[in-house]
Parts: structure tokens; C-alpha cells; sequence
């Protein structure tokens, strides 16, 4: 069950006053369209508690089309440190971005635009920290698999500006063909096998957290967001509890859902499985796929029956799709 406060949406909103019945039923109907069984997995509480579903983009944007003031819903979202917004506004649409309670600015630099996420939230810092700490031992790599970094300031982290998420980008390509998509999730797997082989486990992967970026006639893929990421040889010391919730709720495997700290290759294997089948299907439920007996393998419940590895994974995309 996912649960809204009337207050919190009324200052995501700008709204003077509750939502009305009418209001409510409008942005269910429209993320009816987007998850079918969300009206039985939603309910309006006057209550202080939220728990947050995948899709906020599309849920804020169904909160602005209902607001009496869209200007002033959009800046109160973009001000909001308790909603962990993932999204710019620019020219009159709404983009996702980056995560974690973020505070997100598009500036110049030099002749680039780039994204400055700047985290206000003082019990957020440590994954500021987290994720600075990661760039500074990745971002030497010259490679095409992580977003770049071009350098921190304060509480702030300047990154490169991508053309869309993954999620926009399939949403907005609904024209892809068979091949296009499984070398969207060639390249997409090829980002975590480098990560992994670095020694690293991301910890939040879903379609938010790659990032689509054109040049010319190119496409790349590349892995962002890694305040939740951290070394394999620290899983053991870090400090959790069961209650320690992290990852998309369509994504994260049951073991992870448990406990952050569960998180394993295997873990993130299944998350792959579940972004495999929103690529093919655009939904990350549906399996009916070319390659479905590849992500049902991926989400089998049981870690040590999924693929062993990225790597491994690869290989099986490559005997079914004969290298494509």
C-alpha cells in the first residue's frame, strides 16, 4: 500500500487546502494508466508517514495538471527536502534527474550544461559523501560507463548533463526496435560488470539511475546515483538494521527489501532482470520477451540460482541474441 499525506501533497501542491475527492480521483486515474493496480495499492492518509513509489515523476506530474498554481507546485517541489524529487523543469516540462532528497540546479560551465545536486538535508549527508568518495576513485577511469563528475563544492556535486534517464527515454521511444533494445541493456549491463569489477555494489538500480546520453549519431548508456553504493570488502562492517529500506520497490530483490546490508552481485543481478523486462515490455513486471527466460532467471528468488555474475549475463544475452 503506498500512502500520501494530505498535507505533504498540499505543499507539493501550492494547494490552500486539501485536495478534493474530484483532485484525488484524477492523479489515481492517470497513474491507473501508468501502474494498473495502483488504486488498490493507494489510499490518501491524514497522517504524517509516506512511503514513496518509483514512478514520482509521474505521480508530481499528475499533482501539477490537478494545482491551482502550477507554478508555485513546481517550485515548492523543487524547494522540498522531505520529497526525494528527481526531476528538473525546463521549457515547461518536467525531467527526471538525480535522487536522495537533492536540490538540483542546471548551470553553465564553460560551454557545457551541467547538473549541480546540492544536498540540504544535514541526515542526507552521508550519501553525499558516499557518493563523492566513489567519484573520486572512479572518475580517473576515461570511459563511456559512469556518469562524469567535474568536482565538488560544499555539499554540492557538479555532474554532466544527460539527454534523459532510461525511464523517460523508453517512455518517450515507444518506436524502438528489438535490437535497439537489447543493446540498451548490453550497455546498461556492461556499466555495472565495470562497476563490479571495481569492487563496488551500486545498491539502487532501476531506470532513474542510467542515464541516456546522444552525440550525433551515438548512444551511450551510463550508470549514475551513488550515494547508496558502496565497496564489497565493507559490506561486512556497515552498520544497518532490518529496517533500513533502500531501492525502487519494482526493482530491489527480496533479499535487499529485508536489509540493505543483504545486498549481493545476485541482488543486483535481479535488479537488472526487472530493468531487462521494463526495456523490453515497459512495464518491469511483464516477461514476455525475447529475452525472458534470461530476466526470469534473473529474479528467480533464490540469489544462488540467478547468474552469477554480470558477466555471465552478458554471455546469455549473447548465445539468444547471437551477438547482435
Amino acid at each position: 500500500m503506498f500512502w500520501f499525506s494530505d498535507d505533504f501533497l498540499k505543499k507539493l501542491s501550492g494547494y490552500p487546502c486539501s485536495f478534493s475527492d474530484e483532485q484525488k480521483n484524477k492523479i489515481i486515474a492517470k497513474m491507473n494508466l501508468i501502474i494498473p493496480d495502483f488504486s488498490s495499492r493507494f489510499t490518501f492518509k491524514k497522517a504524517n508517514y509516506i512511503f514513496l513509489i518509483d514512478h514520482e515523476i509521474e505521480f508530481i506530474e499528475a499533482i501539477i495538471e490537478t494545482s491551482k498554481n502550477p507554478t508555485k507546485a513546481i517550485e515548492n517541489i523543487n524547494n522540498s527536502l522531505c520529497f526525494p524529487c528527481q526531476l528538473r523543469y525546463e521549457e515547461g516540462k518536467l525531467f527526471n534527474v538525480w535522487g536522495y532528497t537533492a536540490k538540483i540546479n542546471i548551470e553553465k560551465m564553460g560551454d557545457s550544461v551541467i547538473v549541480r545536486k546540492t544536498i540540504g538535508d544535514s541526515s542526507k549527508q552521508k550519501y553525499f559523501i558516499n557518493e563523492k568518495e566513489i567519484y573520486e576513485q572512479i572518475n580517473s577511469f576515461d570511459n563511456q560507463f559512469f556518469v562524469k563528475c567535474y568536482g565538488f563544492e560544499n555539499s554540492s556535486i557538479f555532474l554532466e548533463m544527460a539527454t534523459d534517464t532510461l525511464d523517460t527515454f523508453i517512455k518517450k521511444n515507444k518506436t524502438l526496435t528489438n535490437n535497439e533494445k537489447i543493446q540498451i541493456i548490453i550497455d546498461l549491463c556492461k556499466d555495472l560488470e565495470f562497476f563490479h569489477n571495481l569492487g563496488y555494489l551500486h545498491r539502487d538500480l532501476h531506470p532513474n539511475n542510467f542515464f541516456v546520453f546522444q552525440k550525433d549519431s551515438q548512444r551511450f548508456i551510463k550508470l549514475g546515483d551513488f550515494g547508496l553504493s558502496i565497496k564489497m570488502s565493507d559490506l561486512e562492517s556497515e552498520q544497518s538494521s532490518p529496517r533500513d529500506y533502500y531501492g525502487a520497490i519494482d526493482y530491489i530483490s527480496p533479499e535487499q527489501a529485508q536489509s540493505i546490508s543483504n545486498c549481493s552481485i545476485q541482488s543486483e543481478i535481479y535488479s537488472i532482470g526487472k530493468i531487462i523486462n521494463y526495456v523490453m515490455t515497459n512495464s518491469p513486471k511483464k516477461n514476455y520477451h525475447q529475452l525472458s527466460s534470461i530476466s526470469s532467471k534473473c529474479t528467480l528468488n533464490n540469489p544462488s540460482c540467478r547468474y552469477a555474475s554480470v558477466s555471465q549475463l552478458l554471455q546469455a544475452i549473447n548465445s539468444v541474441t547471437n551477438g547482435i
